[in-house]
């Protein structure tokens, strides 16, 4: 079999389902085999650190969830080092996997991490966050308990500018993506809920996030219906302007059935920037309870960001639910840019007000405040002109009993 680095990128014929992703995949995929403890070779889950001069004598490094046949009791953290993408072992003097689980009933979510001559590992412990570092890929350093939201799952994290940056899914929240910072990488605070341009119903689950310049992408596995059915995701590409405002494909980069290997489900997956080229490493399942796999292949990006950025007028909220006896409902903070206008429809069966804040960071020092007073069970067009890098959209209902709440409110450029 020849090395992924230097075999030839002929297509398979199921890429050709993937046309409409700017993440194109450009290679056949190779399963390469992971020598796991349990002795199974499956694994999910990949973060891949790749190093054009070899560290501590491999190119590429790689942790990855051991996952036999989706049995919770053998997801654990190993980490493999290879220098052709397709001969795995561990690395010298090491034993996988790296750690056991002693909160939860298992260990999941590792990510990789260089910065300044050390390697750093961050994963989870059911649903506590650690980290460790090394300087040799051997000896690693004990697990430091990071103070983050616990229902944080796939972490991705980043540093630059100065500050730690994490992207990540909330379990409480059934899925989407969410943004945190941090001073040393251990102490994190409150997470920001990203906004995503997303077709309906499609709900983001485990990303991976790397940065180009001054630009971000994401590989994001996702799903339709709901929390419930986030064991059947695709892959899906996305682009960021700032890292909190995101426009995800319509269509998946990777969709599930594009190997048998992989026709149940398209688990989390990363992206390795490689000389000008993007090295994708994707996992799955064929079905549950089944075989779950690791691959790698090529892929080739289209024009990033599209000319047309952002390509629609975004709806924004949607919100067809009811609201309790004087309830309050917060929308949260959002950076609208680049859009310029706020716009929409209205209406509280019990009546009440809609109050937008604007301001230059999201915080309770605000700069401009409009209330919209909404008549009982009469439909109240919204038209806000955007003049800050911060908005927050709340509404207050009126009634002293429960009530339909109907908003819907889009972002126009």
């Amino acid at each position: 079999m020849q090395s992924l680095i230097i075999a030839n990128h002929a297509a398979t014929q199921a890429v050709d389902r993937c046309h409409s992703s700017r993440l194109r995949i450009v290679s056949e995929l190779q399963f390469p085999w992971l020598p796991t403890a349990d002795g199974s070779g499956q694994t999910v889950h990949p973060s891949v650190v790749y190093f054009p001069e070899k560290w501590n004598g491999y190119a590429y490094w790689m942790a990855v969830s051991g996952y036999k046949n989706g049995i919770a009791a053998y997801e654990n953290t190993h980490i493999f080092v290879s220098n052709d993408l397709l001969e795995w072992t561990a690395p010298p003097n090491f034993t996988n996997p790296i750690d056991t689980a002693v909160i939860g009933d298992f260990q999941s979510d590792p990510n990789l991490l260089f910065k300044d001559g050390v390697l750093y590992l961050y994963y989870r412990d059911g649903n506590t966050l650690l980290r460790r570092m090394t300087t040799d890929g051997s000896n690693w350093a004990p697990r430091e308990f990071c103070t983050s939201d616990e229902t944080v799952v796939s972490p991705s994290v980043h540093y630059f500018s100065g500050q730690w940056h994490m992207w990540a899914g909330k379990q409480d929240e059934g899925g989407g993506l969410y943004r945190y910072q941090s001073n040393d990488g251990v102490h994190w605070g409150d997470g920001r809920r990203c906004r995503t341009s997303t077709r309906p119903n499609l709900t983001i689950w485990h990303c991976d996030v790397w940065r180009d310049g001054a630009l971000y992408h994401t590989v994001a596995s996702a799903g339709t219906g709901g929390y419930s059915t986030l064991n059947t995701t695709q892959l899906y590409y996305g682009s960021s302007i700032d890292g909190e405002n995101w426009y995800i494909d319509e269509l998946p980069c990777v969709p599930k059935g594009i190997d048998q290997r992989l026709a149940w489900r398209i688990y989390k997956s990363c992206v390795v920037p490689h000389g000008g080229k993007q090295l994708l490493l994707v996992s799955g399942g064929d079905k549950p309870g089944g075989t779950q796999l690791s691959a790698a292949c090529w892929t080739e990006m289209s024009a990033f960001p599209k000319p047309d950025f952002p390509p629609i007028d975004e709806r924004w909220i949607d919100d067809y639910g009811t609201m309790d006896a004087g309830e309050r409902k917060d929308y949260g903070w959002f950076k609208p840019f680049p859009y310029q206008r706020l716009r929409g429809i209205v209406k509280l069966e019990h009546g009440g007000t809609l109050v937008v804040r604007q301001g230059a960071d999201p915080a309770p020092a605000y700069t401009s405040v409009q209330t919209v007073e909404l008549d009982a069970a009469k439909e109240t067009e919204i038209d806000i002109a955007l003049s800050f890098p911060w908005v927050n959209v709340s509404l207050q209902h009126a009634g002293s009993i429960a009530g339909y709440v109907r908003n819907f409110i889009s972002l126009l450029r």
